[in-house]
């Protein structure tokens, strides 16, 4: 069995570039796996190549599984009892889960089980974990950070008469001039539409958004509300729950420093420090002895400053101490008075 092309065919499938001749393949050589117990051990360093790590619901994996295991070209003779068939299972449906749950499906003209449908535009995701940053360019020439904790989808090509592009998280924008094309931004309801400008968009879960400009002009719309026109060093705050925005006047270079490894913490309380933390440095925080401490504070801090120097700074600016274990791959900080 040819290892170094079950992972061509992986990483193939998990970018939704994958022909159905090579679907097919795929799908043999996973079956295969079935009875050859070294194939385990290389779906499982497979997996550590591939960086779309799109989180979904236990549910929702085995759903995908269940619907890939039924499928007549994978399972033509029923699978061998395996001790490792646990193993098998989990990276599969991380590599199943990433496309499918995304709604990305649409390879090469076909529905992923078979049915012949109409060509969709072919969206690729990036999922940039805790603990890590990205930065790569499209096909326009824009340039994009991607920060902790985020997922941005995209499509492979900009094709139409815009670039639009889906972010959850936050990234950096950087975006190559075309008058003909307007870039936007979709965060859930929230449209953010520049021609050719550099700016900055924060909106992890669905309290609140931020627009931040470092160059150029942006324009962010709520429909067809328009919420603000936003220049240099100017920000948008929406609050998804009040369905109010405001504007303030800010140092761009304090929202996108984390671009370049500043970790900028600004005018915040505990618990808002503690949720950038976590994702900065892929920790868990338990705060539930500081819930009352409101106390908002400033620091900033270098690239690659560790956990601790960190959490050192901060327990003497807000007077706490700080307790760190950790639980097989689950580290968690936690904070006491």
């Amino acid at each position: 069995m040819n290892e170094k092309r079950l992972q061509q065919l992986l990483i193939s499938f998990a970018e939704n570039r994958i022909s159905r001749e090579e679907y097919d393949e795929l799908m043999e050589l996973i079956h295969q796996t079935h009875q050859n117990e070294a194939l385990y051990e290389a779906m499982d360093s497979v997996w550590k190549e591939i960086v779309y790590h799109i989180p979904v619901s236990q549910p929702q994996r085995e759903s995908v599984y269940d619907r890939i295991i039924n499928d007549p070209r994978f399972l033509k003779t029923p699978p061998a009892v395996n001790s490792r068939l646990g193993l098998f299972k989990k990276n599969w449906l991380k590599v199943a889960a990433s496309l499918l749950i995304a709604g990305t499906v649409g390879i090469a003209g076909y529905k992923l089980f078979g049915t012949e449908q109409a060509a969709p535009v072919a969206y690729l995701q990036y999922a940039v974990p805790a603990g890590h940053h990205a930065q790569f360019q499209f096909p326009d020439g824009t340039v994009v950070a991607v920060n902790a904790g985020s997922i941005l989808k995209y499509p492979k090509d900009f094709t139409g008469k815009t670039r639009e592009v889906f972010l959850q998280g936050e990234a950096f924008f950087d975006v190559a001039h075309d008058a003909a094309r307007p870039f936007i931004v979709h965060t859930g309801s929230i449209k953010t539409q520049v021609l050719g400008t550099a700016f900055d968009i924060e909106a992890y879960g669905n309290k609140k958004l931020n627009v931040t400009v470092a160059r150029g002009k942006v324009s962010v719309l709520e429909g067809s509300n328009k919420l603000g026109i936003l220049t240099p060093n100017h920000k948008l705050t929406y609050n998804y729950q009040n369905k109010k925005a405001e504007e303030f006047l800010v140092n761009a270079n304090d929202a996108i420093g984390w671009k370049d490894g500043s970790l900028i913490l600004n005018n915040l309380n505990i618990q808002e420090a503690a949720e950038i933390i976590e994702r900065w440095y892929n920790v868990k925080f338990d705060i539930k002895a500081l819930r009352g401490n409101q106390t908002r504070f400033s620091a900033s801090f270098l690239k690659k400053e560790s956990l601790e120097k960190v959490l050192n700074v901060l327990s003497r600016l807000n007077a706490f101490h700080y307790t760190i274990s950790a639980s097989g791959d689950v580290k968690t900080v936690k904070l006491t008075n």
